[in-house]
């Protein structure tokens, strides 16, 4: 993103290139079995890396007790979720002989754009 800042008497502008990281520390994780519990799936979380936060198994709304076939995972840090990420994403690992989609997740809320307005620019 380009921001032209201009001083307040109009004598000056500068542009300044700023750009918005997410921090990679939630994984999305697909093909996970229909009939697994939150608690099933919250062992195996932990039994493949630390610093598992929080771990949300999406459930399907119309049958309560089974899940959607996904879920998300925060983790307390990059390295954490990268360290789990590549140890699911092995060829051997399997989810009751599924393999999983592990990807990094999408933000759970779009980034404010408008962070750019609010820099204030002293020369």
């Amino acid at each position: 993103m380009m921001v032209t800042m201009i001083a307040i008497d109009g004598s000056q502008s500068r542009t300044l290139r700023c750009s918005l990281s997410d921090t990679k520390y939630r994984l999305f994780i697909g093909n996970v079995p229909k009939s697994w519990t939150d608690a099933e799936f919250t062992k195996l979380v932990d039994e493949t890396g630390p610093g598992a936060e929080n771990v949300e198994l999406i459930k399907d709304p119309q049958n309560p007790s089974r899940n959607r076939g996904f879920a998300f995972i925060e983790y307390y840090n990059n390295a954490c979720a990268d360290y789990s990420r590549q140890r699911m994403s092995s060829a051997n690992f399997k989810l009751d002989g599924n393999t999983p989609t592990v990807t990094w997740a999408d933000p759970k809320s779009t980034p404010d754009h408008s962070a750019a307005s609010q820099v204030n620019f002293n020369s």
